[in-house]
């Protein structure tokens, strides 16, 4: 898994990518954000022609939505009730922004202090979120279990299936 630290340099890279992607599987993941009506139409415009074994998909409207869809296992990283995680993410307008305000519940200061941004930073996030999120994903997260509350994810996880049957 890369990181490129934000779509922005990720949209900069996917030639290479598809490059790549002509002699090996390459999936790339990226939020959709607002930055188009429909995923269909941002992969359009980001990759018109993508090589046979690369897969661009959106997940909509972000990866945030991905990761509580597992309701369960997000609540326990979030150290929150279950109940608060929303049962249809893909519907949220800001999954991160809600993703970091239920971590301003959390009962672990280690999520608070690190998913929460500082008042005064003019940040989104705080200052240990892709690590933290990398963690939940790699350690905790459920994919087959958030896929039956994400269409967004389901159908990723379809195109994955489709490209290692290749």
């Amino acid at each position: 898994m890369y990181v490129t630290g934000g779509k922005q340099r990720l949209d900069k890279r996917l030639s290479g990518y598809d490059n790549a992607a002509k002699f090996w599987p390459w999936c790339v993941v990226r939020d959709l954000d607002g930055n188009a009506p429909c995923a269909a139409e941002l992969v359009s415009r980001l990759l018109p022609h993508p090589a046979e074994h690369m897969r661009l998909r959106i997940a909509v409207r972000s990866c945030e939505a991905w990761m509580m869809a597992d309701r369960e296992r997000s609540g326990r990283f979030l150290s929150i009730a279950r109940s608060v995680v929303p049962s249809s993410p893909d519907d949220l307008d800001d999954a991160k922004e809600t993703l970091v305000n239920l971590a301003r519940r959390s009962r672990r200061r280690d999520v608070r202090e690190g998913l929460v941004p500082g008042e005064r930073s003019g940040r989104r996030v705080g200052p240990d979120y892709t690590s933290l999120m990398i963690e939940y994903i790699h350690k905790r997260w459920r994919p087959d279990v958030a896929a039956s509350s994400s269409d967004s994810l389901r159908r990723c996880m379809e195109s994955l299936k489709s490209l290692a049957e290749n």
